[in-house]
């Protein structure tokens, strides 16, 4: 989970931050001075939304990009809300979450979806980094997953194509 949330971050001028803290209380609310969440929550439910990898490969300020990327935050926005609202319709705490709140890719590599690439993508056995990520903390207990290895570390040290074609 982030330390802070930026409240202003498409606006120009300085950052409106408030930290994120895990206190004792039944629900998340926000108070002048911070987000809280309940120190309850301890369970991310992380949800992968594929992106054609077609679209992504033509030039990134095209029509079929934008629709592709807009579809799946789209995507992300529906399912997170709507799995926050079931899990809590079950009695439990539920926090949809898309870029925000806490890392994606890390809790993606906890929940056995894939490992992390060299340029800090999330890789999938079956979609590579053709992916949007969403997440949903709760504290409804459920059983974890463990990470995955498929060969991504190694393949991303051996291969090094992304570093020649883009040095910084």
């Amino acid at each position: 989970v982030y330390s802070s949330t930026c409240k202003n971050g498409e606006a120009p001028g300085p950052a409106i931050s408030k930290p994120i803290l895990f206190k004792k209380t039944d629900q998340p609310k926000e108070t002048e001075k911070a987000l809280i969440l309940p120190d309850s929550v301890r369970y991310a439910v992380v949800m992968l939304f594929v992106q054609p990898r077609a679209l992504h490969q033509i030039d990134p300020a095209t029509l079929a990009n934008n629709a592709s990327v807009n579809q799946g935050y789209s995507q992300m926005g529906v399912a997170s809300v709507s799995l926050a609202q079931a899990i809590r319709s079950l009695g439990y705490v539920a926090i949809p979450c898309m870029n925000d709140t806490a890392m994606s890719v890390p809790l993606s590599i906890d929940a056995g979806l894939g490992e992390l690439g060299r340029l800090g993508f999330l890789i999938t056995p079956e979609f590579g980094p053709h992916v949007r990520i969403a997440k949903v903390l709760t504290n409804m207990p459920m059983a974890t997953d463990k990470p995955i290895e498929f060969g991504v570390t190694e393949y991303c040290r051996d291969c090094g194509n992304c570093a020649r074609e883009c040095p910084s």
